[in-house]
């Protein structure tokens, strides 16, 4: 009798050990995402549509266990705010430019530091990648803001929209040239052009009143803010594409995901970037026929290859320069400089000079 009891006693702890074992893994099946996401730009501009994909994928493929709660057009704080928007959890997830950081990460936005490199978007999206599996320094640094990345997602190679027709490399020196960073000044510095500091945002108004002669951008982002309206004239310099912009999570709401979850947000951020950067290889020329065909530009340039290589022999080494620094801060510039070069030359890029020199 006692061994009988004995036995049903174990079974019903047994019994009962099961059933919270089910609750839990019933809860942990059930529980919900509500994230809060946050941009400077707004929902309609390209490269947003391309986050925006990315945000409604992981909802439905989630089966609603994630949904995110969206504040576009810097609803939350400026552009030069979402790092810290992220990292200190004002929002949950957003997107933020990282190369305009450098004292916090500076490892990224280096392939600004590398004039004319591939124009291809999907072979630098997939370099990238490459480059941030096997340099752990980015994910390093990323942590140090508590941050973690979900994805990067490219810019196409840029062109000029000018309020004056372009008819050869010459015609840039003297000009006022709208851009970004702290490496395209030095590029229409090397042929005597005058580099502005622009945000996008403001480069219609800088290019209709004159303080800007001509707006370095890519051709879908001249769509988007209609510079085609004010700067009636392209010319293509085949900068090389870019990534500027990424998708980062703050590392505490990333631990709180689903190992499952997190898998899937990597999944889908790495698939739709690439499509994104097909599409936009792709739309390029079709954009440019469009905005012809519709009179929208009046004429187009393309500099030659001659051009392209006079341009980056007048250049300081400027990847180099980037490396030198790196090195200073104990981070591998070199290494990472040469790979960079590996990685690209390997996809089929044939580079203007050797940059890097020792």
């Amino acid at each position: 009798m006692k061994g009988k009891f004995t036995i049903v006693m174990i079974v019903g702890i047994m019994m009962s050990l099961m059933f919270l074992g089910w609750t839990d893994s019933a809860q942990a099946a059930s529980k919900k995402y509500k994230l809060r996401f946050t941009a400077g730009y707004s929902p309609t501009a390209v490269d947003m549509m391309a986050i925006g994909k990315i945000l409604k994928e992981i909802t439905e493929r989630s089966g609603g266990a994630v949904t995110f709660e969206t504040f576009w057009g810097g609803a939350l704080g400026k552009v030069l705010e979402h790092l810290d928007l992220v990292g200190k959890r004002t929002a949950d997830i957003g997107e933020a430019p990282l190369g305009a950081w450098p004292a916090k990460v500076p490892f990224f936005g280096f392939e600004y530091a590398f004039p004319f490199g591939p124009s291809d978007p999907e072979i630098v999206t997939k370099c990238m990648y490459t480059m941030f599996s096997e340099f752990p320094e980015f994910d390093k640094q990323l942590k140090d803001n508590n941050l973690f990345l979900i994805a990067t997602l490219p810019w196409d190679t840029y062109m000029g929209s000018s309020r004056e027709q372009i008819k050869s490399l010459k015609d840039l020196k003297g000009k006022k040239i709208g851009l970004w960073g702290i490496y395209f000044p030095k590029w229409v510095e090397a042929v005597g052009g005058i580099g502005v500091p622009r945000p996008m945002v403001e480069g219609y108004m800088m290019l209709k009143t004159g303080v800007l002669d001509i707006s370095l951008e890519p051709v879908d982002v001249t769509l988007t803010h209609k510079h085609y309206e004010v700067a009636k004239h392209f010319f293509f310099l085949n900068s090389g594409a870019f990534t500027p912009k990424y998708v980062i999570m703050n590392l505490d709401a990333w631990k709180e995901l689903t190992p499952e979850l997190q898998k899937l947000f990597l999944e889908v951020g790495r698939k739709i970037s690439l499509e994104f950067a097909a599409e936009l290889r792709e739309n390029r020329a079709k954009i440019i026929d469009q905005l012809l065909k519709e009179k929208k530009i009046l004429t187009t340039y393309a500099l030659t290859a001659a051009e392209n290589t006079s341009w980056a022999a007048a250049m300081p080494d400027l990847p180099a320069e980037w490396a030198k620094r790196m090195e200073e801060k104990g981070l591998p510039g070199w290494k990472a400089l040469d790979r960079w070069m590996e990685l690209t030359t390997g996809m089929g890029h044939k580079w203007p000079r050797a940059w890097g020199k020792r």
